[in-house]
């Protein structure tokens, strides 16, 4: 199946939404009682929306993109929150932008349907825009390199559990919108993207299970053999994720004493680190390339401040400290590892202070 009737499928849902204010709504009362007119236009999933606030208001945000921002509702509603940000809407329909201009009443909106990822966002968001398109990997990458550098992408994206299932424009009849769904990423390969873009963190917020078989099932077209087709399908999970992937980690910077010269030099350290969730850092890791200092002046390798290391899939804890801190690690053992323990006795869990042992323990 082409792009182009991939494209018209998609203007023909488009169309049907704004011919049709208030089908599919995904605003809660509160927020459609506030503007009743853009809240009218609905697109994506409002699982991402509880999401967007608490990393505007944790986060040193100043400017917003919404990578297939739709209609605009949604920036249109956090320009009321945060009329002092910045708000760039991008969607490759030219009809959806027009609309999208046509309900804004600030200029502190921009919507265009031309590539905006010519400038740095500090946030950039995407609401079920993804699983559209093709090229997953290279667009999550292309928008990695468009943050700013403490920069995050906030995603609500449709994935599935299987790569078996294929859609195919002859399997159904004149109802086409289940084709939407023929670039839909495995769950895990699509978050690997993210890691693989380069990410320093990524994180599942949400997950939720939603089920399109019964709409996809009365759109098969019944003079087409479709029986493996619709085996896929029913051993097929759909989910709904959120997922927030920051560009950066934010090192805590420190005065570190040489254990060996005990002259002082300044440092960072990143506190703790999660094999699953911070891939690349864990990399760096291992590499000795944070967390692990040469003294400036007797060259001493040694890790510079405590830290904790987290392996969920390998259930393993690794605590690690500076050299000088080795005298009291009996103190240590009863202090950390031991309630760590009772918490977790199916957890394997040692303290280290030296990189060849932590790494022979992560191994």
């Amino acid at each position: 199946m082409s792009n182009l009737n991939l494209d018209k499928i998609y203007k023909n849902e488009i169309n049907e939404r704004i011919k049709s204010p208030g089908k599919g709504n995904i605003y809660d009362s509160e927020t459609k009682n506030k503007n009743i007119r853009a809240t009218s236009y609905s697109f994506g999933c409002s699982n991402l929306h509880p999401h967007i606030k608490p990393i505007i208001e944790h986060s040193n945000i100043k400017s917003i993109l919404d990578f297939g921002c739709g209609s605009g509702s949604d920036l249109i509603l956090l320009n009321e929150s945060y009329p002092s940000l910045d708000f760039f809407g991008y969607d490759p329909c030219i009809e959806m932008i027009e609309h999208a201009n046509s309900l804004k009443q600030s200029q502190n909106i921009q919507f265009s349907s031309q590539d905006l990822l010519t400038q740095s966002f500090d946030l950039i968001i995407s609401n079920a825009s993804i699983h559209l398109l093709k090229k997953q990997n290279e667009i999550i990458q292309n928008i990695y390199s468009h943050l700013s550098g403490n920069g995050i992408f906030l995603s609500g994206e449709f994935v599935c559990s299987s790569s078996e299932i294929k859609f195919s424009e002859d399997l159904f009849n004149n109802q086409k919108t289940p084709l939407l769904f023929q670039n839909i990423s495995q769950q895990e390969i699509f978050i690997q993207y993210f890691f693989d873009a380069g990410f320093e963190e990524v994180e599942v917020l949400e997950r939720k299970v939603f089920d399109p078989s019964p709409h996809i099932l009365n759109s098969l077209n019944p003079n087409i053999n479709s029986s493996n087709f619709r085996y896929s399908l029913i051993n097929t999970q759909f989910y709904i994720i959120i997922i927030q992937a920051s560009k950066e980690l934010k090192a805590t910077p420190l005065a570190f004493q040489c254990s060996n010269c005990q002259m002082l030099h300044q440092d960072k350290i990143y506190r703790s680190i999660n094999k699953q969730t911070h891939q690349s850092l864990y990399k760096k890791l291992l590499l000795g390339e944070i967390n692990l200092s040469e003294c400036p002046h007797c060259k001493t390798m040694q890790f510079t401040a405590p830290f904790q290391v987290h392996d969920m899939k390998s259930q393993k804890m690794a605590f690690c400290f500076p050299k000088s801190m080795e005298i009291q690690q009996k103190q240590l053992q009863n202090e950390i590892l031991t309630p760590f323990l009772q918490r977790l006795p199916h957890y394997e869990m040692e303290l280290f202070f030296n990189h060849s042992s932590f790494i022979n323990f992560m191994d």
